[in-house]
């Protein structure tokens, strides 16, 4: 979705780190703003990341799709 958001208008903010063991839990918050309509919005963030080897081996990201939606309705 990055494409769709005004180049240099994207932030994230990091609010809190879990860890346990190999898993580990990133809390954030996305600020962007939509191209196509100028609107700004910011949705709360959760990325659940596993660790292997020493690598990113999955991980999941958890956003307010209802915020995402209503900042590409015109």
């Amino acid at each position: 979705m990055w494409p769709a958001f005004v180049p240099g208008q994207s932030t994230a903010t990091v609010d809190k780190v879990v860890i346990s063991g190999d898993d580990a839990v990133v809390f954030s918050r996305f600020t962007h703003t939509v191209a196509r309509n100028g609107k700004t919005f910011n949705t709360p963030v959760a990325v659940h990341l596993t660790i292997a080897n020493g690598q990113i081996a999955r991980l999941h990201l958890y956003e307010d799709t209802l915020a995402v939606h209503e900042a590409f309705e015109d």
